[in-house]
């Protein structure tokens, strides 16, 4: 009796039909319907290629779509070592991982698309445990493969963050103008050549050509302000940092301005307005006023790493100055503890090699 209830099960099961794993190109055009039933062959900066699952279209052989007009590909057509490898990397075995990717990237029965987003999540990987010189070999191994990849802007911004956190400001440089040339050439997505003039100008901020990079960042803010926000927003920011030192006033009201926008949601930009608003305090020795708006970086954005040490610097230097105001009992403690967590969580920072205790000026060091 069970092994016929067995044998009426299966044949149950045999008798529904399987829906086979099909992928899908999203457009941009939000009246355009998805094609939702293709596999896609493979995919470069420029075309997605794909095919038909539909036995009455597939006869139509390969297809092509500009991806000018794509919003996002939705890859479901996997060898089944990537499947492994995107849950392993989703668990946190990074290790186990990249195996599986390169294992998937031998795979015959593979598309076109694979190999060069199995590199990408492979440099990730690396990246994600602190192999900065794998991560980059990799990058670089994606580019010299692919050289039109649709990956091409993460790839190279990444690869010029890791040529910049190893010291190598002229390979990131170099990374971000190719990128910037390949764009201008193909006229590809405006948003990828916006990202990497940011980064340039960045670089340049950095190594002290102010007045270059002011200049770069206050055009970027008004070419991308139609078409890319988070580039506005962030050149915006680069602009009243650079400004801090000669003209105060506007720096403040940009910094303002920056925190009030409505439509401003990168916490990393945020927290840099609230600090920059700080700076500006402390130059009119508005302490309090100084002291809340680092606060407010602090308690508010904690996932903004790169402006917490100036934040808990500012705050650490106003609880200081503040210590014999009447402000109560404990600002000292508060001034030492803040400055403590400092040297704890970022001790590589600048901001850690700073004295607190006897600093009169916030402008060069905010820069």
């Amino acid at each position: 009796m069970r092994f016929a209830r067995l044998a009426f099960a299966a044949a149950l099961l045999a008798a529904v039909p399987l829906t086979a794993l099909a992928d899908e190109i999203r457009f941009l055009d939000e009246e355009r319907d998805p094609l939702s039933n293709v596999e896609i062959s493979g995919v470069d900066f420029k075309t997605v290629t794909y095919k038909f699952l539909d036995e009455d279209k597939r006869a139509a052989g390969e297809q092509k779509e500009d991806m000018k007009k794509v919003k996002e590909i939705v890859f479901e057509v996997k060898p089944p070592d990537y499947e492994s490898a995107e849950a392993y990397y989703e668990k946190g075995n990074y290790a186990s991982a990249v195996q599986a990717f390169r294992r998937a990237m031998k795979d015959s029965s593979r598309n076109g698309w694979v190999d060069q987003y199995a590199l990408h999540r492979i440099a990730l990987c690396h990246q994600a445990v602190g192999d900065s010189a794998k991560a980059a070999e990799t990058y670089a191994e994606l580019l010299k493969a692919f050289p039109n990849t649709v990956l091409l802007a993460e790839s190279r911004l990444a690869l010029a963050d890791l040529s910049l956190a190893g010291g190598k400001p002229k390979e990131a440089k170099k990374s971000l103008e190719e990128l910037a040339q390949i764009v201008k050439a193909n006229n590809l997505n405006k948003r990828w050549g916006y990202q990497a003039s940011l980064a340039l100008y960045r670089i340049t901020e950095a190594e002290g050509d102010v007045d270059a990079a002011k200049k770069g960042y206050r055009t970027l803010a008004q070419e991308s302000e139609s078409d890319a926000k988070e580039v506005h927003y962030r050149a915006k920011l680069g602009y009243a940092r650079c400004i801090l030192q000669e003209d105060q006033n506007e720096a403040s009201r940009t910094f303002q301005e920056l925190t009030r926008a409505e439509d401003l949601t990168d916490t990393a930009v945020l927290a840099g307005a609230w600090n920059g608003v700080a700076v500006c305090y402390f130059e009119q020795k508005d302490f309090k006023s100084a002291l809340l708006a680092a606060l407010h970086v602090v308690t508010m954005y904690q996932d903004a790493t790169e402006e917490m040490a100036q934040a808990y610097f500012c705050a650490a230097a106003c609880y200081f100055i503040l210590r014999d105001k009447d402000n109560g009992a404990g600002w000292e403690g508060r001034s030492a503890d803040l400055y403590g967590r400092l040297h704890d969580e970022y001790p590589g920072s600048p901001w850690s090699r700073e004295n607190y205790k006897s600093t009169s000026t916030m402008v060069r060091k905010a820069r």
